[in-house]
């Protein structure tokens, strides 16, 4: 990781074994597919005829970009002269042809059979508590296709565990300590009383948001939004507000927001959607996209497509009515030993951190260790619009299983400490 230009010290880019982090909770059993980070062709370029809007040079954003631009572009250097280059995985044309098949797993179209359940079990009419829970205390649980929306799906054990769909014969991995909700974003509403809800809030929330994009939408990756939509989801009743804890003060839960080089979804972000979560920008990182030779996948310092993306940290600050007891309310259950703990360390401004990018589409690398010392111990995590489940985690989204079918996993035995840095 790079600190911003200002920071008191910095530190070397953190590389992400991103398969690695993948297969976490399945070590032993199965591993996250090795073809699906063949990233050894140079991506497409962009169509030079296409009129872009081009934002004035000396504007805010240019000034940021160029900013960011060089942050990555000073990391990558740092990241060459002091990380060993791993060597580049042979791969088969075999190996490219499985995984695009790859990308139609499953026969299970969970946002359909979500809308169809939404009908017929009258979801519109609950009230926001009233879905039920279905704990996987088996190793293999079987259940119907219409079980798998609108139920609260929970792993309490230490054991990954699979689900069979009854209709289809589709096989599912959940990993340990896991929980998943798929709903529609009309019915996040379900959110605030998911099971079990953490006692304050989530410490963590993690969100990639299906943002208008007409390459996804002619592709059919996902389904996109109105940014508008985003409205609805209740963020700053998600995520733990900040409190005393035996004189100090515990920071609010953390927004870590994906977004795109567009400047228009940035600034409906930290104009209208932060201030309508009740959380406040204090950081802006960047994620740099390698080739399994330990290249950039694009060129750095390219005007238009970046080899590196954007994420947003936001922090939870108390509201209006809260701010008064936040500073003079200290938590009774809360031991002298525990402080420490609860505080975590400041979450720094600028930071690149690298990793090769999975060949599925929009696929984030997980970042539950790259925050760790920035979070409680033992700290609550939830992911909207989630595509995958994480030890520990609590996803929400449309499709949330759509990467835990089993054949987007292999038999592999492979130690995390043996996999290479640029794996």
């Amino acid at each position: 990781m790079v600190d911003a230009p200002d920071a008191p010290c910095a530190r070397r880019p953190a590389v992400l074994a991103t398969r690695a982090l993948y297969s976490r909770g399945f070590q032993g059993q199965l591993a996250f597919a090795a073809r699906h980070f063949n990233l050894r062709q140079p991506y497409q370029r962009a169509n030079p005829n296409k009129r872009r809007r081009v934002e004035p040079r000396g504007s805010a954003n240019d000034t940021l970009t160029q900013e960011l631009d060089r942050l990555v572009a000073d990391a990558y250097q740092q990241l060459c002269e002091e990380a060993p280059q791993a060597p580049a995985e042979q791969t088969s044309a075999e190996d490219d042809e499985t995984a695009v098949q790859d990308e139609d797993a499953t026969s299970i179209d969970l946002p359909s059979i979500g809308s169809m359940a939404r009908t017929m079990r009258g979801i519109d009419r609950l009230a926001d508590d009233a879905l039920g829970t279905t704990n996987l205390e088996h190793d293999v649980t079987q259940l119907d296709e219409f079980d798998l929306v609108y139920t609260y799906v929970v792993n309490e054990s230490d054991q990954s565990k699979r689900i069979r769909v009854s209709q289809t014969g589709d096989v599912f991995l959940v990993p340990p300590r896991a929980q998943f909700l798929a709903s529609d974003i009309e019915q996040c509403r379900f959110l605030k009383h998911i099971a079990p809800m953490p006692q304050h809030g989530f410490d963590l929330i993690v969100m990639d948001p299906p943002y208008p994009n007409v390459s996804a939408e002619r592709g059919s990756q996902y389904a996109t939004l109105d940014m508008y939509d985003l409205f609805k989801l209740p963020i700053a009743q998600l995520l733990v507000a900040p409190c005393q804890v035996i004189g100090k003060v515990r920071p609010g839960g953390l927004l870590c927001c994906w977004t795109t080089h567009r400047p228009r979804h940035r600034r409906i972000l930290l104009e209208r959607l932060f201030p309508a979560w009740n959380v406040d920008l204090i950081g802006e990182w960047c994620w740099l996209k390698l080739a399994n030779t330990g290249e950039p996948v694009l060129p750095l310092g390219t005007q238009h497509r970046k080899p590196y993306e954007r994420l947003l940290i936001a922090r939870r600050r108390p509201q209006h009515q809260e701010r008064q007891s936040a500073s003079t309310v200290s938590d009774p259950s809360v031991t002298n030993e525990q402080t420490d703990s609860l505080v975590p360390a400041p979450v720094p401004a600028r930071r690149v951190f690298a990793s090769t990018q999975c060949t599925l589409h929009s696929r984030k690398p997980p970042l539950d260790e790259l925050l760790a010392e920035y979070l409680p111990q033992q700290p609550a995590c939830l992911e909207l619009f989630a595509r995958a489940l994480i030890p520990g985690w609590t996803a929400w989204g449309n499709e949330p299983l759509k990467f835990q079918h089993t054949r987007y996993f292999e038999p592999d035995l492979i130690d995390h400490a043996s996999i290479p840095p640029f794996l």
